[in-house]
């Protein structure tokens, strides 16, 4: 079929972009259409994203991810970035969502009634946790302009660094098993957080033991934790079932706090030079002396 259909390949330039047109494969594409129409099933499947895992999802014991089951995976995503500009939002989450397929299932392509694939409207709202959290930027300023951003601020970067093992920063592990999605925060990010309230100089201590690059940083991210204790976490209550959250008085405290940290920038972006000098792998050391 495909042999046969070479030479059917067009390419047109549309809004500078060189795009490619197939008559066969399209008059293929319109018969599964009708199959499924007539057979009202798989229309509401967005079957641009396909794995292994998904493929043997379809009996009735899956289940799908909800956005507090992304939150703790997209903070570490985004900790691994190296650019943050949230106009490459769409490039990330594909990024991401490409990361995690195989632990996807058919219930997280399904399209819902606003034509948006659930596992991206999830992400969005897992985002929007994270903001509502303190853990992202909402808006940062820079060279005097106000522009939204992706970066992680320092305390979701330390989270970041707290739940990984140094040099191995996992996204995929971070999601729950299916079946056991949660309306609250995964556990180890609930375990840091707790961890913060609790005794934010014993977590500083512990990721001061884990990573020796934040030392320099040491009574700076001090102070940041206890301001993240006051301004954020008094209004969330940390129970055995998860997360209690004063959402109307975190709501305003969140604004001062993002408003008090913007200043902070240039710490997240430390912690970021950590965080992917981990991940590179270090360049070779010459030997001046080597012939």
């Amino acid at each position: 079929f495909f042999e046969r259909s070479k030479t059917q390949t067009i390419s047109k330039t549309i809004n500078k972009e060189e795009l490619y047109f197939n008559k066969s494969l399209f008059e293929l594409e319109k018969h599964l259409f009708k199959l499924k129409k007539d057979y009202n099933v798989n229309q509401n499947l967005n079957t641009g994203i396909i794995s292994d895992h998904i493929l043997g999802s379809f009996n009735k014991n899956s289940t799908f991810f909800r956005s507090n089951d992304y939150a703790l995976s997209f903070l570490v995503f985004l900790s691994m970035q190296a650019n943050h500009d949230a106009e490459e939002l769409l490039i990330l989450m594909d990024q991401y969502i490409e990361t995690i397929k195989e632990k996807l299932t058919f219930h997280d392509i399904v399209k819902t009634d606003t034509g948006a694939t659930r596992c991206y409207t999830n992400l969005r709202f897992a985002l929007n946790e994270l903001r509502n959290y303190g853990l992202v930027y909402s808006n940062i300023t820079l060279y005097k302009k106000n522009c939204r951003s992706l970066l992680p601020t320092p305390v979701g970067y330390l989270i970041s660094l707290m739940v990984n093992e140094p040099n191995k920063f996992n996204v995929v592990k971070h999601l729950p098993v299916h079946g056991d999605s949660s309306n609250r925060f995964v556990a180890p990010l609930y375990t840091a957080l707790t961890s913060i309230k609790k005794d934010p100089g014993e977590f500083l201590t512990c990721l001061l033991e884990k990573y020796q690059g934040i030392k320099n940083l040491e009574d700076t991210l001090k102070r940041i934790l206890n301001d993240y204790c006051e301004s954020v976490l008094q209004f969330i209550e940390l129970t055995d079932k998860g997360l209690k959250v004063d959402e109307k008085e975190l709501e305003k405290s969140i604004k001062t706090y993002y408003l008090n940290i913007a200043e902070e920038y240039n710490v997240s972006i430390s912690l970021k030079n950590i965080f992917t000098g981990l991940l590179l792998p270090k360049p070779p050391q010459l030997d001046l002396f080597t012939e």
